[in-house]
């Protein structure tokens, strides 16, 4: 698997890399990754200890500054 050069790289197992750039790491670090079935349906959750805030639909959220 290939990333843009610079990117760092979290092998998951054998067939899931994850790719962060570098500028995104201090918001992403400490995040879990969670997969959830709901009967016919999946999807990634992501836990994140940095965030203080999210929207409704979860595409965004804030994190707090340190």
């Amino acid at each position: 698997t290939s990333s843009p050069p610079g990117d760092l790289q979290f092998p998951i197992d054998s067939d899931l890399v994850v790719f962060v750039e570098p500028i995104s790491f201090p918001m992403l670090k400490g995040t879990h990754i969670d997969y959830v079935q709901k009967g016919l349906t999946g999807k990634l959750k992501f836990i994140n200890p940095n965030q203080i805030a999210s929207c409704g639909c979860g595409e965004s959220f804030s994190i707090e500054e340190k």
